[in-house]
């Protein structure tokens, strides 16, 4: 039947995550359970028994099972087992719902084959993915609807005022793709025969990932219309089809996240207009491409992530709302759009947070999301169908936390899991010279759009505080230092895993440079060493380490379990300071053991930090300054004085040096101190001070 084709795999995978569930259902003790988690589960176990009265298994499965797929199991495993104690009921009736969804979505792909196959399946010649839905699209619809951020004739104009030097960026970086040259995450890889788009370097998933999004189809476009040169859009146009071609719908590991096929569909959305606008489009080529966009829309919409209810969950519907909006003609009923609607909603509510920041706290995920939603506020002006006041004005808060944020050399700091750069992160309306997509979202010199969509947002001196978030940047008044304090709690999002154990941290930007930071990001795919849960931890950061534990409890399957408890206390500001206190608790003190509470003051280019420990008894303390990697830093006269190319930026000297043993690191690797990531995907040395004492308190 073609019930029995959609997927035998896929009912012993069931088989496996019902006894899963009734596990946990048992480990959590029925906490919240309700009869939705009780019908989901039923559902699930009717389904499976289906499959294995209906279905045999095929040859081509027993051989699929391969060592990769085994441990990605297993880690799939243990993240649910320890992600359903700590978040209980409502994450196994989540994955319940996602796990229905995806069988559901199968059982319709091979229902769908077998209309266009005598046997059941779909035909070998061509693409699967366009075999799946062939009479989905006729020729007469692959005219664009002109439902886009910009149209035919706004092209030239857009041309003209993209600096030059955005433009040579992106004709350099278009000439290195043609030639297969790929850089991601600090990686360059070349494919000599073609692009291998199953290549992960050395179990690196997340570069894998980045070349799947296929981010550069818009630098290959682009250049194009930079240049005039039609080889840049036809080796797009080759790359594209050859995508899809070797990765038929759902059935290989490009398929396997759902939020890496919204990334691609969004990614596809563009490539797809800056292909239909140029001479080098043929109504033909568009039908394929509707086709394969269409079937990347049925699988985000029949894959949301609601056991993911961060970012993850949010982009994914914003790329299903987006795609409806641009492709009405293929949203029959506008299935997709109202359950886009419906998630978005829900979801902006929950996650950007009343003073406008992201509620993972993470200041790339607030880029990000910030850039595409604010991409999807204009892409429905733009269509006629505007969003609704109360969303667009949740979303338009997200710029004065961004304003706040960014320093005068538009660089941010990495607050929790951040890095400098990603493929996901395409715009950004504080600094237009980011990219040069920019300038196709918001055409025009004047950028008149973006002004009605929009609040003005400009650098105030002082404190500038979002006590939703935690957060406070502290600024002073001729832009020369820039501060920013963590004095808030571990995450704010039912999904923690972005956070970090840096309760009461800070960054210190100062002369054009970024001198105490935050170490960033780092997860390597094959981690033997504590490398991630060391970036994630309390002794990484510019902050007080007591007894050498971290303030929150983190879990090695990047999620949290207990954190520390964190007050924002007084702030004050006149005419030439700015103050700023706060108090953390950690997990493990009941409030009286331990306490630690920090005040920060920004005057005239000095930055005073004062701590106090309260606390019963002996404890041991140790203080953490972590610099940028390109910092030399010495210990000279009782102070720390650091440069660059000799250039002294700053001295950094302790009111009582002879009471604490100060220590320098450089790449340690035992234990872990003095590293720090940009990428994810790379630990670099960098200097770390480190100043410890044991002493009786308070």
């Amino acid at each position: 039947s073609a019930v029995s084709t959609a997927a035998p795999i896929s009912y012993r995978k069931v088989a496996r995550w019902l006894a899963l569930f009734i596990s946990m259902l048992a480990i959590t003790g029925g906490r919240s359970l309700t009869l939705g988690t009780l019908a989901v589960t039923l559902v699930i176990g009717l389904a499976t028994i289906a499959g294995w009265l209906s279905s045999r298994l095929r040859a081509s499965e027993v051989r699929s099972i391969q060592t990769e797929s085994a441990r990605i199991f297993y880690r799939r495993i243990r993240t649910f087992i320890i992600k359903g104690s700590i978040r209980g009921c409502s994450y196994i009736a989540a994955v319940a719902r996602f796990e229905v969804m995806r069988l559901m979505y199968r059982v319709g792909g091979a229902l769908n084959r077998a209309k266009t196959s005598p046997t059941g399946r779909a035909k070998q010649c061509g693409s699967p993915t366009r075999e799946f839905a062939r009479n989905d699209v006729c020729l007469a619809e692959a005219v664009p609807v002109g439902r886009f951020h910009f149209a035919a004739a706004d092209i030239p104009l857009i041309v003209e005022h993209v600096p030059n030097v955005l433009k040579r960026r992106t004709v350099e970086e278009a000439n290195r793709i043609l030639a297969h040259r790929f850089m991601f995450r600090n990686r360059e890889e070349q494919f000599a025969c073609g692009v291998n788009w199953d290549f992960c370097p050395e179990g690196n998933l997340s570069w894998r990932w980045d070349l799947n999004r296929h981010r550069f189809f818009l630098t290959l476009a682009a250049a194009h219309y930079y240049t005039g040169e039609h080889q840049y859009i036809q080796h797009m146009l080759e790359l594209w089809n050859h995508w899809i071609q070797t990765n038929p719908a759902g059935e290989n590991g490009n398929w396997t996240h759902p939020f890496e096929v919204a990334a691609r569909l969004q990614n596809w959305v563009w490539a797809y207009f800056f292909l239909a606008y140029s001479s080098q489009s043929r109504p033909r080529e568009l039908v394929q491409l509707e086709n394969a966009l269409l079937e990347h829309a049925r699988h985000v919409a029949n894959h949301l992530e609601y056991h993911w209810p961060n970012n993850h969950l949010l982009l994914e519907a914003k790329a299903l709302y987006a795609f409806a909006l641009s492709f009405p003609h293929l949203d029959k009923g506008k299935t997709f759009l109202r359950r886009a609607q419906r998630v978005l909603t829900t979801e902006v509510f929950k996650q950007i947070l009343p003073d406008g920041s992201h509620a993972e706290l993470s200041s790339m995920y607030h880029r990000i999301v910030c850039g595409e939603l604010e991409e999807l506020l204009l892409l429905a002006e733009r269509a006629g169908a505007p969003l609704p006041d109360r969303i667009a004005e949740r979303i338009r808060r997200m710029h004065f936390f961004s304003g706040a944020m960014v320093r005068p050399d538009n660089s941010v700091p990495l607050l929790g899991d951040s890095a400098e750069k990603d493929t996901y992160l395409r715009f950004d309306s504080m600094n237009i010279d980011y990219s040069d997509l920019n300038y196709w979202l918001w055409p025009g010199p004047s950028r008149r759009r973006l002004s009605k969509c929009l609040p003005k947002v400009s650098a105030r001196p002082g404190i500038q505080l979002f006590p939703d978030a935690g957060y406070a940047f502290l600024r002073s008044p001729d832009e020369q230092a820039h501060v920013s304090f963590d004095c808030g709690q571990f995450s704010r999002c039912e999904t923690q895993n972005h956070g970090h154990s840096d309760a009461l941290s800070f960054e210190l930007w100062i002369n054009g440079h970024a001198v105490l930071v935050d170490p960033g990001v780092y997860f390597p795919w094959n981690d033997d060493s504590g490398w991630a849960a060391h970036f994630r931890s309390t002794a990484a950061h510019n902050t007080v380490e007591i007894d050498g534990k971290s303030q929150s409890e983190i879990s090695p399957w990047c999620d949290v379990r207990r954190t520390a408890k964190c007050q924002i206390l007084r702030q004050a500001v006149d005419a030439d300071c700015a103050t700023i206190s706060a108090q953390c608790v950690p997990y493990w003190s009941n409030g009286d053991d331990v306490r630690h509470t920090r005040e920060i003051s920004l005057s005239q280019g000095h930055l005073k930090i004062r701590d106090r420990i309260d606390g019963i008894g002996v404890h041991s303390l140790a203080w953490s300054f972590q610099f940028l990697p390109e910092l030399d830093v010495v210990h000279r006269h009782g102070s720390l004085e650091g440069s660059v190319s000799g250039r002294e930026l700053f001295s950094l000297a302790s009111p009582r040096p002879e009471q604490l043993l100060l220590e320098l690191f450089y790449g340690h690797k035992n234990p872990l101190r003095g590293w720090a990531s940009r990428d994810t995907s790379h630990a670099v040395p960098a200097p770390l001070a480190r100043f410890s004492t044991r002493t009786l308190l308070p």
